[in-house]
């Protein structure tokens, strides 16, 4: 076999990924230089949205997931800044419905991501993205975990945090749908 294509996708994408790292890297150093805070103990976590001036976080749920976990009134976010970056992208006005999801397999060096993105087979002529942000917060104030006990016994999580409160972000950072680097996997079939 001939021509086989992998290989440059597999790039393309490490070089998108590492693109988001260095902007992520300018940015929060550009924002923060002039009083840069220690950082939250616990680490940080990602918000992704449409909405390009949010001052704060509320929680408030517009639309229904098929978990008891994603239908609370509570601001949802990832350790995961790819999955952050995939609500930031998504104009959810254009689209009845999504799947995705993002499950860590262990900790550290040796840990494994999955993810998944699925959109309604009608989008893939028009797909569903514009510019958005990303928010930046502190771990600590998004105490609740998406349970999912079965994922327990291969130590794993659903990357899926909450809080019912709201919270003010420590940065934000403006991207747009190139910035995806699994935007030429994404699924048109539901």
């Amino acid at each position: 076999m001939t021509g086989c294509s992998t290989a440059p996708n597999i790039e393309r994408r490490r070089n998108n990924y590492i693109k988001l790292i260095r902007w992520h890297i300018v940015y929060l150093y550009d924002l923060l230089r002039n009083n840069p805070p220690s950082p939250p103990e616990g680490g940080y976590v990602a918000h992704g949205s449409t909405l390009l001036d949010m001052t704060t976080l509320q929680p408030v749920r517009l639309s229904h997931d098929s978990s008891e976990f994603g239908n609370r009134q509570q601001i949802f976010c990832s350790p995961d800044v790819i999955w952050a970056l995939w609500f930031a992208i998504l104009d959810k006005s254009k689209i009845r419905v999504t799947e995705n999801g993002c499950v860590r397999i262990g900790h550290g060096q040796k840990r494994i991501k999955y993810y998944h993105f699925d959109l309604p087979a009608e989008s893939k002529g028009n797909p569903p993205f514009t510019e958005g942000m990303i928010y930046f917060a502190n771990a600590k104030e998004f105490p609740e975990r998406h349970p999912y006990p079965l994922l327990d016994w291969f130590d794993a999580e659903i990357e899926e945090w909450g809080s019912a409160n709201p919270v003010i972000p420590l940065a934000r950072l403006p991207v747009n749908p190139t910035d995806f680097p699994y935007l030429d996997r994404v699924q048109f079939r539901l």
